[in-house]
Formats: structure tokens, C-alpha cells, sequence
């Protein structure tokens, strides 16, 4: 998988105890091939996975391309965690196939592609979802229906060669 994203989780609950609510991680995974995330029947081994049982106050860097979950919260503790990810502005959100549409229709086109909406009705997860079922989240296809492209342009006054500043920042 490319290097696309990190994420920080900001830790505020305890999470020290076995099944609080802890990220697991199979380190190494960003590495295996394509297939082993299309094969439903594969499982990972249990003693790859990685638990990271953290202490309040923790701050966690990690690759999202790295295989990871959440173990279950058998814990009487409420699990409180902030997540940031950092990734290329062109991407698009992945926690969810589609908003509300309700809420996407009370927004600009600016706040819709911030949502992570698509700015035609297609297939959310690419023309291909077998193969590339994420490819419509990693890449803008058609630069003329990107909303915050035209706002750009517009704040910059130079067009293309405005944009391309834009992109280079």
C-alpha cells in the first residue's frame, strides 16, 4: 500500500487492562500483498498481532496502512481516544462509505467535499471496487469538479498556474 496517511491517537482513557478498548496492530502488514486483504477466509496469526495497552496522557503515531482494530472494551472504563489523521489534502475521508445524505444537502460544495462527498452520484468506491475499492478516496480523476480547486483559483486570481502554487505549498 502507498504511504498515504498516519494517524495520532491522543490516548485520554486507561487503556492498560487486557480488552479496554485497545488498538491492535500487526506490524509489518503494510507490506503483504493486495490479495490477503481481498481473501475473506484469511486470518491473521494471534501472535503477530501487537496490543498496545497505553496509559492516559499517551500520544500514538502510526501508519493507517498498517493492519489495525480495536480489541473490545470488557473493561468497566469508558475508552476515550482522539484520532487525527494527517494524509494529502486530495484525499478523501474513509471512516465511512457516504454521508447523511440529509446533511449533505444543507452544505456548500466546499463543506460536501470536506465530507468527503463525491462531486458526481458515482460508484463511491471506484469503478472498479473488486480491484481498487478505495481508488475514488485516493484520486481526484476530474479536476473540474473539485470545489476547492475553483476556491483557489478564485482566492489566487491565476487560474491554472495559480493552482499549481497551490499544490506545491
Amino acid at each position: 500500500m502507498p504511504f498515504m496517511e498516519i494517524k495520532v491517537g491522543y490516548y485520554l482513557s486507561d487503556l492498560t487492562e487486557y480488552n479496554s478498548g485497545e488498538l491492535c496492530l500487526v506490524p509489518g502488514s503494510h507490506k503483504r500483498k493486495p490479495q490477503e486483504l481481498r481473501d475473506m477466509d484469511f486470518q491473521v496469526d494471534p501472535a503477530e498481532v501487537l496490543r498496545l495497552n497505553v496509559r492516559p496522557g499517551t500520544a500514538l503515531v502510526w501508519r493507517t496502512a498498517v493492519w489495525h482494530c480495536v480489541a473490545p472494551n470488557l473493561s468497566n472504563k469508558v475508552r476515550k481516544v482522539m484520532y487525527y489523521g494527517y494524509h494529502h489534502r486530495w484525499l478523501r475521508p474513509t471512516d465511512y462509505i457516504q454521508q447523511d445524505p440529509a446533511l449533505l444537502a444543507r452544505c456548500s460544495p466546499i463543506r460536501r467535499q470536506l465530507l468527503g462527498a463525491l462531486a458526481t452520484d458515482d460508484n463511491p468506491l471506484g469503478p472498479d471496487p473488486d480491484w481498487e475499492p478505495s481508488s475514488q478516496y485516493w484520486l481526484t480523476r476530474n479536476w473540474d469538479n473539485v470545489p476547492l480547486k475553483r476556491w483557489a483559483e478564485e482566492q489566487l486570481g491565476q487560474g491554472d498556474r495559480g493552482m499549481e502554487k497551490v499544490l506545491h505549498l
